[in-house]
Parts: C-alpha cells; structure tokens; sequence
C-alpha cells in the first residue's frame, strides 16, 4: 500500500502563485495541521502569508490532492481551517506541482 505525505504550503493571496512556497511536510495529517495551527516556524511570515494549504498526496508519479485542507490567517487566532477560496477551485499541486 502506498503511502500518503501531507505537504504544507503557504500563499500570498495577492502574489500567488509567485507568492507561494512549500515550507514542509509530514507522514501524519494531524501532525500537519498542528504545525499549521501552532505556526510553527513562523510560516505566516509576520503577515506575507494569507492562506496555508495542506494536500495530501501518494506516493508515486503525479499524484495531486483537489481538496486540499485550507487555512486562512486570522488576527489574533493564527490559521484556521476554511472552505476553498473561489479563485483557488480546482486548483492542485501547490506543494508538488
């Protein structure tokens, strides 16, 4: 059975897709989103990193994930989980493009 990496990656919503980048990943989905809810590493970047995708994808060749588990920055919370931004909808490979 193939196994799964979760691959965390940041975007600025105003400069995407040049204003993105993979800050990491992790064999364990809950591991991820800790990391993400704790902003860890300071992956929000005081500010240049609206949102935070994290796809999980299989091993192998070519292998996407087009429902993401997204996260948006919000004051005074840090990242919180949120629905697909519209201009992001069937959009894949963030992390692993």
């Amino acid at each position: 059975m193939a196994s799964k990496i979760h691959v965390i990656t940041t975007i600025n919503d105003v400069k995407w897709p040049r204003g993105s980048r993979t800050v990491g990943f992790y064999h364990d989905l809950n591991h991820a989103i800790e990391s993400v809810e704790y902003n860890d590493g300071d992956i929000y970047e005081n500010g240049w990193f609206r949102y935070c995708v994290i796809e999980s994808i299989d091993e192998g060749m070519y292998s996407i994930d087009t429902n993401g588990l997204w996260f948006e920055w919000k004051e005074h919370k840090g990242y919180r989980v949120i629905d697909i931004p519209e201009k992001f909808k069937g959009v894949a490979g963030f992390g692993m493009g």
